[in-house]
C-alpha cells in the first residue's frame, strides 16, 4: 500500500492531459507589447478527471502591470462551479493547472512579469496549503522567486513575480 506522501507525490507528478479551447488570435497577441489594453485577454483550457469531471482552466493577462491571474472551476450543467474543485483527486487537478500555467509561461511571446491566484478563505485551510506549496515550487522552478500574500476578507491572493 502507498503512503499519504507517495500518492501526493505521484499525483502531482502525473497531471491530467488537457487541451486549449480558446486562444486569441495572432493579431492580438502581436499587439500586446505594442499598445495598452483596457481589457485582459483570456486563453480558456479543460480536462477531464478520472472521476469524468470536466475542468475549465482560464488565464488572463493584464497589461497594464503584466501579469497573468490563473482561475480554474469545476464545470457541472454549463455552470463553473469554484468551491467543489476535485474533492477526491485535489492534487491531480491542481498538478494539471501547474502544468498549464508552466506551458503558457513557457511559450509566451510577450513579457509576464507577475503570476496571480487566489483562495477563497472558505475553502479551508488545506486549500491554503497546497496553494501555498505551488507558490514556492512554481516560483522557484520557474523565476518567479518573490511571493507576496495579501489577505482579504474572503480570499487570499497570491503574487508570484520576477527578482
Amino acid at each position: 500500500m502507498k503512503s499519504f506522501n507517495q500518492f501526493i507525490k505521484e499525483s502531482i507528478n502525473q497531471p491530467y492531459s488537457w487541451r486549449m479551447i480558446y486562444s486569441p488570435s495572432d493579431r492580438v497577441i502581436a499587439k500586446i507589447n505594442d499598445t495598452i489594453s483596457g481589457s485582459p485577454i483570456i486563453w480558456d483550457y479543460s480536462f477531464v478527471t478520472s472521476d469524468g469531471d470536466t475542468i475549465a482552466v482560464d488565464i488572463k493577462y493584464e497589461y497594464r502591470d503584466r501579469s497573468i491571474t490563473i482561475g480554474f472551476a469545476l464545470v457541472e450543467n454549463g455552470d463553473y462551479i469554484e468551491d467543489l474543485i476535485g474533492a477526491g483527486d485535489s492534487f491531480r487537478v491542481f498538478a494539471t493547472v501547474i502544468d498549464i500555467a508552466r506551458h503558457f509561461v513557457k511559450t509566451a511571446n510577450f513579457t509576464i512579469k507577475k503570476i496571480k491566484f487566489s483562495a477563497s478563505k472558505g475553502e479551508g485551510s488545506g486549500r491554503a496549503k497546497l496553494y501555498h506549496r505551488f507558490a514556492k515550487r512554481f516560483g522557484i522552478n520557474s523565476g518567479y522567486g518573490k511571493i507576496d500574500i495579501k489577505t482579504y476578507s474572503h480570499d487570499v491572493e497570491y503574487i508570484l513575480s520576477k527578482g
